[in-house]
């Protein structure tokens, strides 16, 4: 809204959760607009399986669309739940995590790289109007 204010009409480019309601609430739907960025997990396009029933329930029970950090918040139970099985102590369990690869979320496939850094796709999105498309 500042930016916007200012006379500032060039493209904004931000990380996951720009497309919180709280953003367009502050910014207004009319200046949240000609904004992009990364996110993890989509409610506006095609997804999985998987993905669609954590959509589906979450809805249902929440009776709103889950954020980008709800989609991520599931999915890091169950990696650690994943990495749970078989081990004897947490030191097993953080030795798991870091050797997953190729995990099944609902927010596409999860590998750890050497650094223990997550690899994985994300969406680019793009908000105009307030509205994500």
């Amino acid at each position: 809204n500042q930016a916007r204010g200012m006379g500032i009409d060039k493209p904004i480019v931000g990380g996951d959760g720009f497309n919180g309601e709280e953003f367009v609430q502050q910014a207004t739907a009319e200046k949240a607009s000609n904004i992009y960025f990364i996110s993890g997990f989509s409610t506006t396009v095609e997804v999985s399986a998987k993905a669609k029933a954590f959509l589906d329930a979450y809805r249902a029970k929440y009776n709103e669309e889950p954020s980008t950090f709800a989609a991520l918040a599931y999915d890091s139970v169950h990696l650690v739940a994943n990495a749970a099985k078989g081990a004897k102590n947490s030191g097993e369990i953080k030795d798991n995590l870091a050797k997953t690869k190729d995990f099944e979320g609902v927010t596409g496939q999860t590998s750890f790289d050497a650094d223990h850094n997550t690899v994985k796709t994300a969406y680019m999105m793009t908000m105009n109007n307030g509205k994500v498309e």
